[in-house]
């Protein structure tokens, strides 16, 4: 889903859609899954499923947010969209630090991107040291909020 949400053009998302209405039932059970999902969104009236079929395939991730449990949830792909910029710390789309990347591309920065990846809190860098004479070294008190996995495009 995450692949798809991310397809540049209609060719590519063609090309990860094909064969997905087909195939042996014991090979569907992440469609029967979504299709229950929706069943419970629709509560009785067709007319509520069509935010969801706007939504496309980011509107899966999106469904799987509010039926999963809140222990399975965040570990899901977000789609998140921002500006492309540098920082100290490394590659930051607005204020969610990208893990990984230590810059953007040239073509990138300063731009709208799309990032999708796994968001999560974990300590990349270190806490201040206070010397003996007073003096601070360079860090971050706390923990960050990085993406994992991530992938990006540009916004077009």
């Amino acid at each position: 889903m995450a692949a798809l949400t991310l397809a540049s053009n209609a060719a590519q998302e063609e090309q990860l859609l094909a064969g997905i209405d087909r195939g042996r039932f014991d090979q569907k059970w992440g469609a029967v899954t979504v299709a229950l999902w929706l069943a419970d969104e629709a509560r009785g009236d067709d007319r509520n499923l069509k935010a969801w079929v706007n939504a496309g395939p980011a509107g899966v991730l999106t469904l799987a947010r509010r039926h999963l449990s809140p222990d399975r949830a965040p570990k899901l792909p977000r789609i998140l969209v921002g500006t492309a910029i540098d920082a100290k710390a490394g590659a930051v789309l607005e204020t969610a630090d990208v893990g990984g990347l230590s810059s953007w591309p040239a073509a990138l920065r300063q731009r709208r991107v799309t990032v999708t990846g796994i968001v999560v809190t974990k300590k990349l860098i270190p806490d201040p040291v206070v010397g003996p004479k007073g003096e601070i070294s360079q860090g971050a008190e706390g923990d960050q909020t990085v993406i994992e996995g991530a992938r990006w495009r540009l916004v077009e």
